[in-house]
């Protein structure tokens, strides 16, 4: 019998016979989010250009960070200050082979606390909003 995680509105939007149950544990919460997102890893390399298997996605990352007590705004803190320090990926670049960059990188200058508040303020409202989980 196949079981996944769905959403906790989909039973009633379904209006469906179908068995559904909550997960008994929090280990078992835990691997039911985890391999939600490799089912949704999965449908993106299918789908690439489809927002919404990227707002399942991060969906699933928010409830997993949220169920170890970590805020979705501590994720955008995070994102921003690793953003400042390395840049992001949109130059694809690729690390070949085995490298002490990886073993042991220089220290980077960590950006401070009013560089990051800042960067935040020019992100867009609605990603802030999403994290906090106000919508």
């Amino acid at each position: 019998m196949k079981a996944k995680l769905i959403r906790n509105k989909c039973p009633a939007v379904w209006d469906v016979e179908a068995d559904v149950t909550a997960c008994g544990t929090d280990s078992e919460y835990h691997m039911a989010l985890v391999l939600k997102m490799y089912e949704e890893v999965g449908e993106i390399a299918m789908s690439p250009t489809d927002p919404e298997e990227y707002a399942d996605l991060l969906e699933a990352m928010l409830a997993l960070a949220s169920s170890q007590d970590v805020e979705g705004i501590e994720i955008l803190q995070a994102l921003i200050a690793k953003r400042l320090m390395f840049g992001g990926f949109e130059d694809g670049l690729i690390l070949v082979g085995e490298s002490e960059l990886v073993k042991d990188p220089p220290p980077a200058p960590m950006p401070s606390e009013s560089q990051v508040k800042a960067k935040m303020l020019v992100e867009p409202f609605w990603i802030q909003a999403v994290l906090r989980r106000d919508v």
